[in-house]
């Protein structure tokens, strides 16, 4: 009917999960039942097109790659924030990506996308630069994983533990 359609505030959702997520830090995670509990979290750089594949605008409204593919410079969207209300800027995806290789194995699958990384470059409040070692081919659909997703930063400034439990 019509009136089953219409969107309703308020009411229960439960969910069920073929296991546990042991751990709910995306950045941390490596099951799919974390992985997905962790995207409702976090939100990431790029996201990817399920029907083309394309890699698409997300919290980053466009980018430039290296010819070499060892340089990603994001260009920001303004006025993005953070669940906890603090903003989304350079400075935040820098502290994201340098937490993520501080977590070394922790972090199962982050710590591979962001293998051989050299350098991470606030170019302005709004523009970071990720350079690597040698050529990354994967990064940019790496960047749309919820593995890579950005947390606030008074959360990362929690012991992984405590990330993991929320």
């Amino acid at each position: 009917s019509a009136e089953a359609a219409t969107p309703q505030q308020g009411g229960v959702l439960r969910v069920a999960f073929d296991g546990d997520p042991n751990c709910i830090d995306p950045q941390q995670a490596g099951n799919n039942t974390a992985l997905n509990v962790g995207r409702q979290l976090v939100d990431s750089l790029t996201d990817q097109d399920p029907q083309s594949a394309a890699i698409v605008p997300w919290l980053a409204e466009r980018w430039e790659v290296s010819d070499d593919s060892r340089q990603f410079t994001f260009h920001l969207r303004e006025g993005a924030t953070f669940a906890d209300g603090s903003p989304l800027d350079a400075a935040a995806v820098k502290a994201n990506f340098e937490a993520i290789v501080a977590l070394g194995a922790q972090a199962q699958l982050a710590s591979t996308y962001l293998a051989g990384l050299d350098t991470i470059e606030v170019l302005g409040p709004l523009s970071v630069r990720i350079g690597f070692h040698q050529p990354n081919a994967q990064f940019l659909q790496a960047s749309s994983t919820m593995s890579l997703g950005l947390l606030a930063p008074a959360t990362l400034k929690r012991s992984a533990e405590e990330r993991c439990q929320g």
